[in-house]
């Protein structure tokens, strides 16, 4: 059985923090997100390059920031192991230090998201599965 994955939707959810001190726009997380430059993130699937999308908040879902990647249709991803992530570079322009955690290591910074900020990751997989030739 041959799987092909053609496109993913990412979703994250902010959990719903209400900290003036933290947060200056309407004071959660994803009002932050929604004031910010929209994050680019990336998927590596198995042996192919990067595929990269843009984080948008809209009102889909009450404004839940998601993503989606169309892998090209030249593509053979399909099982094994897949990268997910989102570049320092990119992550520095969200405009929220809140949702930023800087890590330092080596004497260099690296800016992460906030796990504390964030309540679940969801990826939708669009996938077809054929029979291989032969087989």
């Amino acid at each position: 059985m041959k799987i092909t994955i053609s496109r993913v939707e990412r979703f994250l959810k902010f959990k719903d923090l209400n900290d003036p001190g933290a947060y200056a726009h309407d004071r959660t997380p994803l009002d932050e997100d929604a004031a910010g430059a929209p994050l680019v993130i990336s998927l590596t699937p198995p042996a192919e390059p990067a595929q990269t999308g843009r984080q948008t908040c809209t009102t889909f879902l009450n404004g839940l920031p998601f993503a989606v990647i169309t892998l090209s249709s030249g593509s053979r991803s399909g099982l094994g192991g897949w990268t997910h992530m989102a570049n320092n570079g990119d992550i520095q322009k969200i405009i929220a230090t809140a949702l930023q955690n800087i890590v330092t290591s080596g004497g260099n910074a690296f800016q992460h998201l906030n796990p504390f900020a964030i309540d679940d990751i969801v990826m939708v997989w669009h996938y077809s599965a054929n029979k291989e030739n032969g087989s």
